[in-house]
């Protein structure tokens, strides 16, 4: 995808100048400023509570990418990274729900949320390769519904809608591509 090497072009400044720290304290950083946004959210202040979680989606991004610039990447890194995530994503997404009166939405965007990291993990776990497709990964959840918390209102319901939507659109892309490679009797994508 085009937009993912342009955001990695736009961040390696920020690379270069955090890459004194460990990247799994920047991980760790990261979710810590998610969990501060929520908080933020949870207390009515939904701007500076999108920012914040902004800011720890964007140290999110440099952990891998320091880990990578610095040499350092550890399988260990890797499943800190993806656990925090899913920890954030279900902060976010209940936050907003809490905050938006949006409960359904809510749960059927933790649903989707977890349902495609789940058929990713598990497909992978049979073998099959290639399987991080679809049209609502984490980077388009995790814009979507911060893009609803800074505008706020019935944005943020509409974020969970729209999230909701995708996401589980998303696992059933995998679903189907997992379906379809194994029938062929292949192992990868």
């Amino acid at each position: 995808m085009e937009w993912k090497k342009e955001a990695k072009r736009l961040i390696r400044p920020f690379v270069r100048l955090f890459s004194f720290l460990p990247p799994n304290l920047v991980t760790l950083l990261g979710f810590l400023l998610v969990l501060s946004g929520c908080w933020l959210v949870y207390s009515g202040r939904y701007r500076p509570g999108g920012c914040i979680i902004l800011l720890g989606g964007l140290f999110d991004t440099l952990d891998g990418e320091i880990a990578r610039y610095r040499k350092r990447e550890t399988r260990f890194g890797a499943f800190l990274d993806s656990t925090l995530d899913r920890y954030a994503e279900f902060f976010i997404i209940t936050i907003a729900g809490l905050s938006a009166s949006a409960l359904i939405p809510a749960l059927f965007a933790l649903l989707g949320s977890y349902l495609t990291s789940y058929t990713r993990a598990r497909a992978e776990g049979l073998g099959v390769k290639d399987i991080a497709r679809g049209l609502f990964q984490r980077p388009e959840r995790f814009f979507i519904l911060v893009i609803g918390l800074l505008i706020g209102g019935e944005a943020i319901r509409w974020s969970l809608i729209v999230v909701a939507v995708g996401a589980n659109i998303t696992a059933l892309q995998r679903i189907y591509w997992v379906w379809k490679t194994l029938k062929k009797g292949g192992e990868n994508g």
